[in-house]
């Protein structure tokens, strides 16, 4: 994989480097190359990795079945049968008066759990997914083992949602970063905008002359395939340039000069693929040397001058790299774009990876929740906890020290009670 992804590069890299100066007729098909690669690396969509609603979906049956195992007098007070929609607010006759904040903000989940045992047949209903628990002691240890389970998965959700909130963010970041890249700033129709995608349409020199360039791959691209002598296909055959000493029509332009890009679209964008086109633009520049200054540019010339004539149809990167030693001083806009998109995009696959660990856990914590209202509904539950603390009670001789011992005993003997492994309690008690 790695080797295939090498040699890709490698070939990205040759095709730039062609020489410039094929013949009359396609003369800039190098540039044209680089452009499109850089064009379609912009335009490939992102999809963040899969973080669905289990996770919520997982606690809030876990919250479903801690309702069910409540007291009678608790799951009196919510009617859930007919209603569809959470109240917002508890009955003031069953508020009490020393704790209104907290009812009026726990009330809308105390009814959603309610709510879900009757839509999943928790402990009710025609054959129901969790059978009713019948015994009063095997429901009052299910309440009590599900609530220590649901508050420490409690911050595994919270830290889930922030998760996800973060890849919602970065990902429109991510989009507005390829967007600008492409067309430059305040982009409209799919089209550069003047003074702020591309500097004017009006003419070659006002668009593409020095100081000009690098607001967009667009507007670099329509500057390099569109002369302002005569409209001779210097890019592409199956592109019909414009005579740009007058004003050019980029919303039809810029469309033809788009299609004329032969590369598919891959399913999804990398930041290896970023980096990728990025380095294929730099091995293609050139370099001229002219009283002591070095001029780097892009496209066919032969000197330095960028004029927009046939002979020099090029793009001058000068004023973004050091004249003296040819290296990059400033940011070209395009570029220092597309690299923040490819951070964003690294960032992005650590988040979802986050995500996904966190989502696993949460998962792990369902699990444990549903063996054990199982262990109840079948009235095994409380026997099984009995069993396993019974034979570690502390001899009568010394009661202090065996008392200690005891508790840890009982930490451990809890898991094999629920068939638990110890890795799998020591590894939820991490979190």
């Amino acid at each position: 994989m790695a080797l295939n992804m090498w040699l890709n590069h490698c070939g990205l890299i040759v095709a730039a480097l062609l020489p410039l100066a094929e013949t009359a007729a396609n003369d800039n098909a190098a540039a044209h190359r680089v452009y499109c690669n850089l064009l379609t690396v912009a335009s490939i969509p992102y999809t963040t990795s899969g973080l669905n609603d289990d996770p919520n979906n997982a606690f809030s049956t876990m919250l479903a079945m801690n309702f069910s195992t409540s007291s009678n007098d608790w799951t009196a007070m919510f009617d859930t049968s007919k209603e569809a929609v959470t109240p917002k607010n508890p009955p003031e006759e069953k508020t009490p008066g020393t704790d209104k904040e907290t009812w009026q903000t726990m009330w809308p989940q105390w009814w959603a759990a309610g709510r879900r045992c009757v839509t999943e047949k928790i402990g009710q209903g025609d054959k129901p997914a969790y059978p009713p628990i019948s015994k009063p002691e095997q429901k009052k240890q299910a309440h009590r083992e599900l609530k220590k389970l649901i508050d420490g998965t409690k911050h595994l959700v919270a830290e889930c949602q922030t998760v996800k909130n973060d890849i919602k963010t970065k990902k429109t970041q991510l989009d507005s970063y390829l967007s600008e890249a492409l067309l430059g700033e305040q982009n409209a129709n799919g089209l550069p905008t003047p003074t702020k995608g591309i500097a004017a349409i009006t003419n070659w020199g006002s668009a593409c002359g020095p100081n000009l360039r690098g607001k967009s791959i667009a507007a670099d691209f329509l500057c390099a395939c569109n002369n302002n002598q005569d409209t001779s296909k210097q890019c592409d055959p199956n592109y019909d340039p414009q005579n740009w000493a007058t004003g050019i029509n980029v919303a039809e332009k810029w469309p033809l000069l788009k299609n004329s890009c032969k590369e598919p679209l891959a399913a999804e964008l990398t930041a290896g693929q970023i980096h990728g086109a990025l380095a294929t633009f730099s091995a293609a520049l050139q370099h001229a040397d002219s009283g002591g200054t070095k001029y780097t540019f892009l496209g066919i010339s032969s000197d330095h001058q960028c004029t927009g004539a046939a002979a020099k149809l090029c793009v001058d990167y000068t004023a973004y790299f050091d004249k003296t030693t040819g290296h990059t001083a400033t940011k070209i806009p395009w570029k220092e774009k597309l690299e923040k998109a490819a951070t964003t995009i690294t960032v992005l696959e650590a988040k979802a990876l986050e995500g996904r660990n966190l989502a696993r856990q949460i998962q792990a914590n369902f699990h444990v929740c549903q063996g054990i209202y199982a262990a109840a509904a079948t009235g095994t539950l409380v026997d099984s906890v009995n069993n396993a603390i019974s034979p570690l009670k502390p001899s009568t001789t010394d009661i202090q020290k065996p008392l200690a011992i005891t508790k840890r005993q009982t930490q451990l003997a809890l898991p094999l009670a629920y068939g638990m492994s110890l890795k799998a309690m020591r590894t939820k008690n991490a979190h």
